[in-house]
């Protein structure tokens, strides 16, 4: 199988790991993101912001190679944090992609 062409790993997330001292930070570029906006309305006064990402780490182009996700860890992307829910690796005859999906905090 392919890698995800270059063309479409526009997109760069700042990884942030829980450590004792707070988090360790690493910028992961080459990576595509994709969004998806959803709104509750708990009362006519109460609404959450329920937006959540699609993150595809491509495991030959994307920057730094190696990079684990946890779901707990912390993405950043264009000034707003999401909480990564999982973590999922896909691999035909090669290693090809990881998909992450993350919910804004």
């Amino acid at each position: 199988v392919m890698p995800i062409p270059k063309a479409l790993l526009s997109d760069s997330v700042t990884l942030l790991v829980p450590d004792g001292d707070g988090f360790s930070s690493a910028d992961i570029s080459a990576v595509r993101v994709q969004y998806s906006s959803a709104v509750r309305e708990y009362s006519a006064v109460v609404m959450r912001d329920e937006s959540e990402i699609t993150v595809y780490y491509d495991l030959v182009n994307s920057r730094p190679v190696g990079v684990s996700f946890a779901a707990g860890m912390l993405l950043l992307h264009e000034g707003r944090r999401y909480e990564i829910l999982s973590a999922e690796r896909f691999d035909a005859f090669s290693p090809h992609h990881i998909r992450i999906k993350a919910r804004l905090v």
